[in-house]
């Protein structure tokens, strides 16, 4: 799929590290996930989300915008990490963590987004730091990931099957047939709680 006219113009302005267009989502957790857990959460995602398995490509010559294709050599190990926080774990500690991940470039030859688990906070607790590129998704739309990723309850058991993070339809097509990035949606119903009123757990 082709970039639209307005990711181009993102994408070509990030040679100056200043206009970069990605951006967080911090969640805290009430405890650190299983590794297992964790990783089965994320593969749903790139299940459902072909273009978190996918590059950018710049075309021939650059004369249209460059095109998303799939990365032969996808590792998710390169985009899911771990990392602790040195004592006392406190919410200054956290934030410098996001801080030094929000500030480190992403690698232009793979796919734009990296999950970071954060452990070692005070209380036993984790965080989980969602990085990605504004071509991927909006901010809206990130938040969204992040509601479909995690849990509220921590032990959800039979739960009902949780709303998928599929967008709702195709993304508007921009002048010149391109799609636009989509914003993730989930399907229509109640609204989901507040992110801040409780921690939350990677959804199993």
């Amino acid at each position: 799929m082709r970039m639209s006219d307005a990711e181009a113009v993102m994408w070509a302005v990030e040679k100056d590290p200043a206009l970069r267009s990605d951006f967080c989502n911090l969640t805290l957790l009430d405890r650190a996930p299983e590794e297992k857990r964790l990783r089965a959460a994320c593969e749903r995602a790139l299940a459902a989300i072909p273009r978190l398995r996918q590059r950018v490509v710049a075309a021939p010559a650059r004369l249209v915008p460059p095109e998303y294709r799939d990365d032969p050599g996808f590792d998710l190990d390169h985009h899911l990490r771990r990392i602790a926080v040195p004592p006392p774990g406190d919410h200054r500690a956290l934030l410098e963590v996001c801080e030094r991940i929000a500030e480190a470039p992403f690698d232009r030859a793979r796919p734009l987004w990296e999950f970071t688990l954060v452990e070692g906070l005070a209380g036993g607790r984790a965080a989980f730091v969602q990085k990605v590129h504004h071509t991927i998704s909006d901010g809206v739309g990130g938040l969204r990931l992040s509601l479909a990723l995690l849990d509220t309850e921590r032990d959800p058991g039979r739960a009902p099957r949780r709303p998928s993070c599929r967008p709702s339809g195709p993304p508007p097509r921009t002048r010149g047939g391109a799609r636009a990035a989509p914003s993730w949606t989930r399907p229509a119903g109640p609204a989901p709680p507040r992110a801040a009123s409780r921690a939350a757990r990677p959804a199993s």
